[in-house]
């Protein structure tokens, strides 16, 4: 006979567990942050009625909202594709301050309108490059909106900008700016003397203009492989090169390719002897979606590899290199620079990558879903060497569905300053695809605690900072120390105090930041041989 006592131990103990474990789960990296999302971890959001909505660009803003930038059309409907924006509070609800309800889409006259890239700005301005279409023409398109989602008619008179239309096709596929302010744009556009696309790389200035002392029109074209080249991956280097990173075709078969050209749009020729570095990852096609420049000037590519087979047989596997600066292969990443992961065994693929503050990589893409042959969001993080990182969910890789039993695929990813990391991409529900977002743990903060090297914690005043802040630290003993600026993506961004040797105590520093950084979030890194310790910078 169980006495009332035993039973209210039993009670008590099923209390704990149930208590305890669901935080000890959500604390494991991998995992997805419940409080987020109503406590699911992910949202979804439509668009138009019995219309489809992808997103495939996401940035956190200073003051912690989530930016979503994608697409959304009728499948039954010729003509009416828009770009899809919606903001997110930090919980995961739409922002009703952004447009109304969240959500805006855009559409010009009428034409198909698509939206690929975005930047968030120093004064909170979203900015983004696409795709025009219609009538047999199409251009490559920059709009910019005011915080509250109206366009921004300061910019080229109504908020959009664009190249001449062409009846070859053209399209913006990513973006990034320089420190002067100009917009460099990636993406592709097709040679109308041979019918094959090339990489085509933009610049404008500042108000939306092309800049004609890039190439002298503002664009240059690049000719790769045999048929088809596009940049999907647009970065600008600290010494202000530019990289450009996506795939061509070479043999019958694409590979990856990264260019890197100087500032006025030549090909840099220190740079793999002529400014375009390529590789293959797979014994059939590689795609590459996405790059990240580490601290250090490595270029990581990542995308996917197809390995074997044809539909449902089919190999495929989430793919990456690394190239060292001048342009090859670097070989202490997985011993020959390149990577190539499966995680279902059949389809899988990466679409984005963000390198962490301490440099280990976070592959996103998709993965195979057993559950009616679909897919779910997958996500790999590798060690800097290039291995699996298995404090990451137990085996370095997880996957998640946005929607049960359909198809799901992460396409960005960005990380918040508190080092949780958030993802979009699509969720098939109901036939139809809608944006999906989800925030995952990754186990780790951003890591502020003070090494041996230092007495107290650093400060930072006035923080939000512009264009000067005053830097306070206390060392132990004589050390030097460099004074580094960083993205959340750990990828190195300005030298704000060049090495030098301090003495012990005390040290107050005024810090010149670049005033043409885009507002965010970053990481200032005040490094010594015996550690380092980091303050989150807002802009």
């Amino acid at each position: 006979m169980y006495t009332l006592k035993f039973w209210l131990k039993i009670v008590l103990l099923l209390l704990f567990w149930g208590i305890l474990l669901p935080r000890l789960a959500k604390a494991q990296a991998g995992a997805t942050d419940q409080t987020f999302g109503g406590g699911g971890g992910s949202v979804t959001s439509y668009f138009l009625p019995n219309g489809h909505a992808v997103a495939n660009s996401i940035a956190v803003q200073a003051d912690g909202k989530i930016l979503v930038l994608g697409g959304t059309w009728v499948p039954t409907a010729a003509g009416t594709s828009q770009i899809a924006l919606a903001r997110y509070l930090a919980n995961g609800d739409l922002d009703n301050s952004f447009s109304g309800d969240g959500k805006l889409s855009t559409q010009v006259n009428g034409k198909e309108t698509y939206g690929n890239a975005m930047l968030v700005l120093p004064n909170g301005k979203i900015l983004l490059t696409g795709k025009v279409s219609g009538n047999n023409l199409s251009a490559i398109a920059l709009f910019r909106y005011n915080a509250d989602g109206s366009l921004d008619n300061t910019f080229d008179g109504d908020g959009i900008a664009s190249t001449p239309e062409s009846s070859f096709d053209r399209s913006g596929l990513s973006i990034a700016m320089q420190a002067d302010g100009k917009i460099v744009v990636g993406g592709t556009v097709t040679n109308g003397a041979s019918g094959n696309s090339e990489i085509a790389l933009l610049r404008f200035n500042a108000n939306g203009q092309p800049d004609t002392g890039f190439d002298g029109d503002g664009m240059v074209q690049t000719q790769i492989g045999e048929s088809h080249a596009v940049a999907y991956a647009v970065m600008v280097q600290p010494n202000g090169k530019i990289v450009a990173s996506g795939y061509a075709t070479f043999g019958g078969y694409k590979d990856a390719v990264v260019l890197r050209y100087n500032s006025n749009g030549t090909l840099d020729n220190s740079f793999s002897g002529d400014g375009i570095a390529t590789t293959s990852m797979a014994t059939l096609d590689d795609y590459a979606y996405d790059a990240a420049l580490q601290a250090d000037g490595k270029i990581v590519v990542t995308g996917y590899a197809h390995q074997s087979g044809m539909g449902y047989d089919a190999i495929v596997t989430f793919a990456a290199a690394r190239f060292k600066t001048n342009g090859t292969l670097d070989q202490t990443f997985s011993g020959d620079g390149k990577v190539s992961i499966s995680i279902s065994g059949h389809a899988d693929g990466a679409r984005a990558v963000v390198i962490q503050p301490d440099g280990k990589i976070i592959l996103g893409g998709y993965a195979h879903s057993n559950v009616n042959g679909g897919a779910d969001a997958g996500i790999i993080r590798l060690q800097t060497s290039g291995e699996l990182d298995f404090s990451f969910h137990g085996d370095g890789m997880t996957t998640y569905p946005f929607a049960i039993g359909n198809s799901d695929e992460i396409q960005a990813m960005a990380l918040q300053p508190d080092g949780k990391l958030v993802a979009a991409g699509y969720a098939l529900k109901s036939n139809f695809q809608s944006f999906a977002v989800g925030r995952f743990l990754l186990g780790t903060s951003v890591d502020t605690t003070v090494p041996n090297a230092f007495s107290g914690k650093a400060s930072l005043y006035p923080n939000p900072v512009r264009e000067k802040a005053t830097l306070e630290y206390e060392l132990l003993n004589a050390e030097k120390v460099t004074i580094n600026l960083y993205d959340l993506q750990g990828r190195f961004i300005q030298n704000v105090s060049p090495t030098a040797e301090k003495k012990p105590g005390k040290q107050v520093e005024t810090i010149q930041f670049n005033p043409d950084l885009p507002a965010g979030t970053y990481l200032l890194s005040i490094e010594s041989s015996k550690g380092t310790t980091i303050i989150k910078a807002i802009f």
